[in-house]
């Protein structure tokens, strides 16, 4: 809450000179100075800083003062990843080789299997295609057109 003090001048006028105990007291475009007043941003220089209890680069300091009288360094935009996503990616790609290297080796080694049929379920791979091609067909028919459903098999 902002206090006023009453200053009379030699003219008798009232002028209220506002009292902060922190920036948020202060209108912006004003911040809380050393003296505990309302000071406007436009006086603090580069050398200067006569914030009260704050750094003049502190978010609180820019927040009211936007122009950034102070000329403040420029703060490291942090860049927002989604480490949920990466992680499931490091983890799929390592268990997908994984799965590849020794499936491979026990098909080969211990099964004797050569070529292609080194590669764990070369079969169910195979007919993969087939399984796709079945499934767009039926969905195809299920969304609207009329034709009668017959699997690919």
């Amino acid at each position: 809450m902002t206090l006023f003090f009453v200053v009379w001048s030699s003219v008798g006028q009232v002028i209220p000179i506002p009292i902060c105990q922190k920036h948020g007291d202060c209108k912006i475009g004003e911040y809380c100075d050393n003296t505990f007043s309302c000071s406007i941003c436009n006086y603090v220089t580069p050398e200067t800083c006569d914030a009260i209890r704050v750094e003049c680069c502190t978010d609180e300091f820019l927040r009211h003062c936007p122009s950034d009288p102070h000329k403040c360094p420029a703060k490291p935009v942090e860049t927002q990843t989604n480490q949920g996503l990466y992680m499931f990616n490091v983890i799929f790609f390592i268990t997908t080789i994984s799965y590849l290297i020794v499936g491979s080796y026990i098909n080969k080694y211990q099964k004797g299997k050569k070529g292609l049929y080194i590669l764990p379920n070369y079969n169910s791979w195979v007919g993969l295609k087939g399984l796709v091609q079945d499934g767009i067909h039926f969905t195809q028919i299920k969304i609207g057109n009329r034709i009668p459903y017959d699997s690919l098999e």
